[in-house]
Formats: structure tokens, sequence, C-alpha cells
């Protein structure tokens, strides 16, 4: 009943997952001493909250005119900065980072689309008494639909959510490397090549 509370709960989710995100990029940056490096992940913080602001700002009216000048100035200090750690691509990456805050709302797109079946399984096959021996058809139907609905909302949501964390959350801050991972290799000693 309350959807548009529930994706302004999962973008906001988003927003600040985001946000942590970038601030754990800083904090790795400004450890290995790579400061122009952590000032682009300052500048992607400032663009991020800056922009939400301002979209709220213009679009919803969910905070008051003043909001627009401050958020303006943090936005466009925030752009400059990312133009001097990243270069003008950085402004390319800006709707990148939008879709990543909105797919969030997946998770809640994920939970709507199983109550909508389940709503659908009650209204439509619900064993009743008056039905007879149309029990023998309804009930099974009834019990597999919920729980294949169940199985699909279940892995759906675990399958959403893990690639929310290692494709939105983890790019922010997480940089490969260490050693190439070869788990099945051998010194050849008697054969040669690809023999």
């Amino acid at each position: 009943e309350a959807v548009q509370v529930l994706l302004v709960l999962t973008v906001l989710l988003g927003l600040a997952t985001m946000v942590i995100g970038y601030f754990l990029g800083f904090v790795t940056a400004f450890r290995e001493k790579n400061y122009k490096h952590a000032i682009g992940k300052l500048g992607w913080i400032g663009t991020v909250l800056a922009g939400a602001a301002l979209i709220a700002t213009a679009l919803f009216q969910v905070f008051g005119p003043e909001m627009l000048m401050t958020a303006g100035v943090v936005f466009a200090g925030s752009l400059l900065s990312l133009l001097y750690a990243e270069g003008p691509l950085a402004i390319i990456e800006i709707p990148g980072v939008a879709g990543n805050i909105l797919s969030y709302s997946r998770i809640a797109a994920v939970g709507l689309s199983s109550v909508i079946i389940a709503l659908i399984l009650n209204d439509l096959v619900l064993p009743k008494p008056e039905q007879g021996l149309l029990l023998l058809i309804t009930v099974p139907l009834f019990l597999i639909g919920h729980l294949f609905n169940i199985v699909l909302g279940m892995f759906e949501s675990l399958v959403q959510g893990a690639r929310l964390n290692y494709v939105e959350f983890f790019s922010k801050f997480y940089q490969g490397g260490g050693e190439k991972f070869a788990p099945f290799r051998c010194e050849r000693k008697v054969t040669l090549g690809g023999r």
C-alpha cells in the first residue's frame, strides 16, 4: 500500500551505499598517499549528495528554495574536483552513478512482484469448501504456486542484493590486485606444450 515510501527508502538506501563506498575509496586512496584519487572520491561524494539534494528540491520540493543555491555550489565544486582528479570522462560517468543509485529500487520491485503474485494466487485459486471435488486441483495448485513464488522471491532478492553489492558498491572502493589465480598450475615433466 505504501509503494512510494518503499521506493523512496530504497533510493535513499542506494544513495547511502554509494556515499559509503566512495568514502571507503577516499580512505583507501588517502592511506596509499594517492591524494589526487582521494580528491576524486570526495568529489564523487559531493556530486552524489548535492545532485540528490538538487533533484529532491527542484522536482519534489523536499527542501526549501535556499537549498538550490547551496546544493548548486557544492555540485559545481565537486565537478571541478572530479575534472581535476579524473578528467572530463568523469562527467560522462554521472548518469551511470545515478543509475547505480536507482538500481537499488530493484529490491523493492522484486518484493512487490512477489506480493502481487501472492495476491493473484489468493484471488484465483484460494481453496474454498464449496468447491467440492475441485479442491483436488486447487489445493495443490495453491500450494505449489505459493512455494514457487517464495523460492523465486528469495532467489531474486539474493541475486539482486549480491549484484548490488559486488557491482555498484564494491566498484566504488575495491581494487583488485595480488597474485594471478592459478588453481591447477603444475610444472610439466613428461608432456610438452598442450598435449
